[in-house]
C-alpha cells in the first residue's frame, strides 16, 4: 500500500493475488492460499468464490476482481444454486487517474 521503489504504487494484480489468485475459483484454491480476511474476515465463511471469471453468458466480457456467494439463500430461483447473497469487489490501484466514468459491470 506504499509507493515502491520505481515511484509508484503497486499494481491491480499483485494485490489481487496476495487476497485471492486470480484466474480461479474457490474449487481450486485452498483455504490456506486465501488471504479474504484482509478485506474482511466474513467473507471466509462463502460459497462459492470466482476472481476475475466471467459470470453471465453474455457478450459482456467484464470480470469482476472477486465474485462471492453466500448460501443463506434469499431469493429462490429455478435453478438449484440455493445462492442467497452475492459480494463484487472490484480492487483499483491507488494513484491511477486513467478511470473510465462508463460502467459496465
Amino acid at each position: 500500500m506504499e509507493i515502491g521503489q520505481g515511484g509508484s504504487y503497486e499494481l491491480e494484480s499483485t494485490i489481487h493475488n496476495i487476497i485471492f489468485p486470480r484466474n480461479y475459483t474457490s474449487d481450486d484454491v485452498s483455504y490456506e492460499q486465501q488471504n479474504l480476511w484482509i478485506i474482511d474476515e466474513r467473507l471466509t465463511y462463502h460459497k462459492y468464490l470466482a476472481s476475475d471469471k466471467t459470470v453471465l453468458e453474455s457478450n459482456n466480457k467484464e470480470k469482476p476482481d472477486l465474485l462471492i456467494c453466500f448460501d443463506n439463500p434469499m431469493v429462490y430461483t429455478e435453478s438449484s444454486t440455493d445462492i442467497g447473497s452475492i459480494v463484487i469487489i472490484e480492487l483499483k490501484r491507488l494513484g491511477r487517474r486513467d478511470y473510465s466514468a462508463k460502467t459496465t459491470l
